[in-house]
């Protein structure tokens, strides 16, 4: 392999770890950071909660309204990916006809 190929490859795999880097940190510091007490939550660090509070997840389900954002966004997705579904195929059956002057 040639230097400039392994260069290349280099700088592939440096720029894949900083994307991935950029989309991982903040998840982690949600992660972390929704285990901790309310004093605690209040530091954005990576530090570990002294104990870890999984009432948390409880109390945003319930007073959040998460279920109902869910919900929305179910509907949403189901709503685009059915519309996009039918879309595409209208536009695959003009595009596969004989009459079609783009055949």
């Amino acid at each position: 392999m040639s230097s400039r190929k392994k260069i290349l490859q280099l700088g592939t795999y440096f720029t894949a770890i900083i994307v991935f880097l950029i989309y991982i940190v903040p998840f982690l510091l949600i992660l972390i950071t929704s285990v901790k007490s309310e004093a605690e939550s209040k530091i954005m660090d990576f530090t570990l909660p002294s104990t870890f509070h999984f009432e948390n997840f409880i109390t945003a389900f319930d007073e959040g309204q998460i279920w109902r954002g869910l919900t929305n966004g179910l509907f949403i997705s189901v709503t685009v990916t059915f519309l996009t579904v039918i879309l595409c195929s209208y536009s695959a059956f003009y595009y596969a006809t004989p009459s079609n002057p783009l055949h």
